[in-house]
């Protein structure tokens, strides 16, 4: 495992910078088989488990939580299901949110796609869909880009 030191880092205005921390998986889909929960771990969950829409943000009436961060909004961002795709708007977040380095406006509501990078707050969140490769190639694939090996 990399050290914290070579985590990525995000760029505040102010010329600070905020270490990322390890990034979670989301699978795009209703369930996370035992072969994704086997090669991803802990930390992969599916989106449509939990119903649509779901919320994400630090209040415990989020669906999916954010823990620890002081950078993430009690409730920062929505995804949900419109016509079988996924998509992501920021709800009105201090801090906004970050989909592959490009900060969302708050009226954005936009796709999300195998391997897009959401970052809300500290948290990174890789979406998953799982289809697209074979599982053990995609996990090498992403701990190469999100330097977690």
């Amino acid at each position: 495992m990399s050290s914290f030191a070579n985590r990525p880092t995000l760029d505040l205005p102010d010329d600070d910078k905020i270490r990322l921390l390890p990034p979670k998986f989301l699978v795009l889909g209703d369930e996370v088989s035992k072969n994704q929960l086997d090669e991803y771990g802990a930390s992969v969950q599916a989106i449509g488990a939990y119903g649509d829409p779901v919320y994400i943000g630090r209040s415990e009436l989020s669906e999916i939580v954010v823990k620890n961060d002081p950078y993430a909004s009690r409730i920062h961002c929505r995804i949900r299901r419109i016509n079988g795709k996924y998509y992501l708007k920021d709800i009105n977040s201090t801090n906004g949110t970050i989909v592959e380095g490009t900060e969302m406006i708050e009226a954005d509501e936009i796709p999300l796609q195998h391997g897009d990078l959401i970052i809300i707050g500290t948290s990174g969140y890789v979406m998953l869909d799982l289809g697209k490769l074979a599982p053990r190639e995609e996990k090498t694939r992403l701990v190469k880009r999100f330097n977690l090996a």
